[in-house]
């Protein structure tokens, strides 16, 4: 199809034309046009409900509605972002928000299929009152069923928003977003905020001081509510389940500058992605559930490959076996005795073995009730931290070098290569041209950081394990829908 610049073929899709397999986009974003969304608030919730939800929405986006420094900095609020959406050009401003112009224009993005997040979509879940989120996330997902999924599903799907405050709820909007209206990816968010019971106690209303005042419940360790039945529901509808920030606001605690968001942003889709992996993966879920997976978007995936690392090396540090290295009933206290009196002097002598060691903080300490952190992964053997990790794919942004390390066995524990997916992020500020996300991504492997098997892995066969792996059926009637069966067909007969 030729370009809506009526220009020579852009670099993406000369680099496309070169490539044996179709490329998937699994995190581009839309911009949702308000006038639209109206329309479908109105018929969910009624005219007032709309007009009072769109009037603080707009309210929140204006300038003045945000502190000014000296307020930032009395209460350390974080400077928030700004001039987000692309400006300089007007056609990638249009394509955010018209789903047939950004149709029209995958072919010179280079792109085969592309799985499109919402962006107003991310934060909808931060509501507390249970009302406004069932309709305005369930207005979004029809509006987005209707103009996109219905219209474009040939090579566009937009995830269903589900709100996750508690099981039931999150049920019920999974049911009705793939039953009633053919979602085939649903996005969760990051975590629900909730209130800290001791200090809403001793300090009434510090729960409406985010991030301060409240915790977030990440649902697979020390959740409030058993989320069992909502992982289970994901397996029986056959979705993995996708995750994509933003948890809003302030969140992580540790990016609080008052002056600078490029100071705020930079780690932060990481560190949320990591919080939820790191309690699916350690609270046992891919345990429970081994045949569901799970997708961690627009965080990259170094963070990933050190987290894998790092548990296995708290493992074999601190498993049941090894903790016995360090229980205190195993000191040898005369031994001790006599070597700190014979090598520090009299002032280590307080008369006896029990008086001198007695003060000593690492003979103290409270003992949990669990003593084994791992149980919940119920591991056989140290391997298992690795097949338990093997659910996990993540969204890897187009210029972040390190996408390499995914594929780096050598590096890597157990010899793995984890499991990357394209995130383009088309429709945010990090995109200049959205006609160079490939080009982009393809420079990976020009600079022979990547493999072309390592790229092929990341921009096809990955996005095909991910979804077709739980739903074999997701690419039919799409426009990769041979290339992704016989890719699926590969992995089954493989010996």
């Amino acid at each position: 199809m030729a370009s809506i610049r009526d220009k020579k073929q852009t670099h993406s899709a000369a680099i496309r034309a070169t490539l044996d397999h179709p490329v998937i986009d699994c995190d581009g974003h839309l911009r949702e046009f308000l006038p639209i969304y109206e329309d479908y608030l109105v018929k969910h919730g009624g005219r007032k409900l709309a007009d009072n939800y769109l009037s603080q929405l707009r309210l929140s986006l204006e300038p003045f509605a945000r502190p000014a420094l000296a307020e930032r900095k009395r209460f350390q609020i974080q400077q928030q972002a700004w001039w987000g959406v692309t400006m300089a050009d007007p056609l990638d401003f249009a394509t955010q928000m018209a789903p047939r112009l950004l149709y029209e224009r995958l072919e010179d993005f280079g792109l085969d299929y592309c799985i499109l997040y919402p962006t107003l979509g991310l934060i909808l879940n931060n509501a507390q009152d249970a009302g406004i989120r069932r309709v305005t996330m369930r207005a979004m997902n029809d509006m987005h069923a209707d103009i996109y999924n219905q219209e474009l599903g040939h090579r566009i799907h937009v995830p269903a928003v589900i709100p996750m405050h508690t099981p039931a709820e999150a049920i019920e909007a999974l049911e009705y977003a793939v039953k009633e209206r053919g979602f085939k990816v649903a996005q969760i968010p990051p975590g629900v905020v909730r209130p800290i019971p001791g200090l809403a106690e001793r300090f009434p209303g510090i729960q409406d001081c985010a991030p301060d005042g409240v915790w977030v419940d990440r649902f697979g360790m020390d959740s409030e509510h058993d989320y069992d039945p909502v992982w289970a529901k994901f397996t029986e509808l056959g979705l993995p389940v996708t995750s994509h920030g933003a948890l809003m606001p302030s969140f992580p605690k540790m990016n609080r500058s008052i002056s600078n968001y490029t100071f705020n942003h930079v780690r932060n889709q990481p560190t949320m992605m990591e919080q939820l992996c790191k309690t699916i993966y350690m609270g046992g879920v891919t345990r429970r559930f081994p045949k569901l997976n799970f997708s961690f978007m627009e965080g990259g995936v170094a963070w990933a490959c050190n987290l894998l690392s790092d548990v296995v090396g708290h493992w074999e540090k601190r498993n049941p076996a090894a903790l016995e290295h360090l229980n205190p009933k195993n000191l040898d206290l005369p031994a001790a005795y006599r070597l700190l009196v014979e090598h520090g002097g009299a002032k280590y002598d307080r008369g006896s073995p029990e008086a001198t060691l007695d003060g000593v903080f690492y003979m103290r300490g409270d003992v949990p009730e669990q003593l084994d952190d791992f149980a919940a992964m119920q591991l056989g053997q140290k391997e298992d931290l690795g097949e338990l990790f093997s659910r996990f794919y993540f969204g890897c942004e187009a210029d972040d070098r390190m996408n390499a390390w995914a594929f780096s066995a050598r590096t890597n524990r157990f010899g793995m290569k984890l499991k990357p997916l394209l995130s383009s992020d088309i429709g945010h500020f990090d995109v200049v041209h959205m006609d160079e996300v490939l080009e982009e991504t393809y420079e990976n492997v020009e600079h022979e950081v990547m493999s072309s098997g390592d790229f092929r892995a990341m921009m096809f066969e990955n996005p095909v394990s991910l979804y077709g792996g739980m739903n074999p059926g997701f690419f039919d009637g799409t426009s990769i829908a041979k290339a992704a069966r016989r890719q699926l067909d590969s992995v089954k007969n493989r010996p």
